[in-house]
């Protein structure tokens, strides 16, 4: 018993908080299109509007496309996470936590709400 709990704290203080966090986040994207399909990263995830987990540490392009309508984009860019600002706090005061930084919860999407608006086409 006493070595489980002496390896469980290792295995806490030797890694950052970003280690806690999931891969990926909620991110819901809407149109005034109800037939436009709507894509992420070249992947179509669902039509008019749609929610879907995405990775927290890529940036990602969102589409939407409807037959009569001028296709919409928009760019979504990553930023520090919390628990990332957190790993850079811990690494002046242990160094440990540097390695929380290489994991994907040390990362979010900056948006994770999105209304893309198509025009009609010309």
């Amino acid at each position: 018993m006493k070595k489980a709990i002496a390896v469980l704290l290792a295995v806490v203080q030797f890694t950052g908080c970003s280690f806690f966090v999931g891969n990926r986040q909620n991110v819901t994207v809407t149109t005034n299109v109800e037939t436009a399909q709507i894509y992420a990263n070249g992947e179509l995830v669902g039509t008019g509007m749609v929610s879907f987990k995405a990775p927290r540490n890529q940036d990602m392009q969102l589409m939407a496309k409807a037959e009569g309508y001028q296709t919409a984009f928009h760019h979504i860019d990553t930023k520090l996470s919390t628990a990332g600002i957190l790993d850079v706090v811990g690494l002046f005061v242990w160094i440990i936590p540097i390695f929380g930084l290489f994991s994907a919860g040390s990362k979010q999407l900056d948006e994770t709400n999105v209304a893309l608006n198509l025009a009609t086409a010309n």
